[in-house]
């Protein structure tokens, strides 16, 4: 049976607790999948909240989080700001939308930090940085009018960047430093450099981006055997990408209206095979075997 407490609901696996107009909504717990699911029953779709954050969401954390623009770490405090649930936080920290007027700097490895999209909004000198430790995740923000680089790692490998917005950024939309990146999903529009990585790093993958209106280059990838793949470069004022180190992956990028090259290829034996280049200076090859093939320049 379903009892209802203080503080959370208790569900027997699988018993449905019906409401709404004519019942029209049910909750239940599945142990198949560990999660608590709420069905539209009128137009048969199913939401649904992970089994481990069940209790806060349901008991209202998370419910005061977005309402009130907070963060909520996983000691189960809510916190004004997202440095302080940052600072109490050992595995997850969930933002609610809202604008937040600081910088987030983030030293406990292995941590998840989770916004609500382009609703959650950091606007602070440096935006987020990520210091010195590994296996950290940030998902689900919107950097906007940062005075220096929006998001910043220094030695921070086996990071993962998905989905972050950053809009007009003082510095670097997104900078590297760390081997074995992830950077997917994210959109740049208006900085310095789009996603800048610093030199040594290896083993990162930058996929599905956009990054337009840069000054500089669209993207500097000074790092070895990584993959650069289905990614939008666009209006950048120097080049669209530098290739500055060997055994690289650029693949079905598109690239256009750019003041320098295209792709401007500095090292060997990479492979850049199967990219759209529009209105740009075309491809550079600078150094030696380097397979340049199959890529459609106009």
């Amino acid at each position: 049976m379903v009892t209802f407490n203080v503080d959370s609901l208790d569900f027997v696996d699988d018993e449905e607790a019906r409401f709404g107009a004519g019942d029209a909504f049910a909750s239940r717990y599945s142990s198949s999948n560990s999660r608590l699911e709420i069905e539209d029953l009128t137009n048969a779709t199913t939401a649904f909240l992970p089994q481990d954050v069940g209790t806060d969401l349901v008991g209202g954390k998370f419910a005061e989080t977005v309402a009130e623009g907070k963060a909520l770490a996983d000691d189960g405090s809510v916190y004004d700001t997202i440095q302080g649930a940052v600072n109490n936080a050992s595995s997850w920290v969930k933002v609610g939308p809202g604008t937040f007027d600081e910088t987030v700097d983030i030293t406990t490895a292995g941590l998840t930090v989770e916004g609500s999209g382009d609703r959650t909004a950091i606007s602070g000198d440096n935006g987020i940085s990520v210091s010195e430790v590994g296996n950290v995740t940030l998902s689900n923000f919107k950097v906007e009018d940062t005075d220096n680089t929006s998001v910043n790692t220094i030695s921070a490998p086996n990071l993962t960047v998905d989905n972050i917005t950053v809009i007009d950024s003082g510095g670097a939309g997104i900078q590297i430093d760390g081997d074995d990146v992830i950077i997917s999903n994210c959109r740049i529009d208006g900085a310095t450099a789009g996603i800048n990585p610093t030199t040594g790093n290896s083993g990162n993958i930058i996929y599905n981006n956009v990054v337009k209106n840069i000054s500089g280059d669209g993207t500097l990838p000074a790092y070895p055997e990584s993959v650069i793949a289905y990614n939008t470069f666009e209006n950048c004022g120097l080049k669209g990408m530098y290739v500055g180190r060997a055994d690289m992956v650029v693949y079905a990028n598109i690239i256009k209206n750019t003041e320098g090259d295209g792709i401007d290829v500095n090292d060997n034996d990479n492979v850049v095979v199967n990219n759209r280049l529009i209105n740009t200076g075309g491809i550079s090859d600078n150094g030696s075997g380097n397979l340049i093939q199959s890529n459609l320049i106009t």
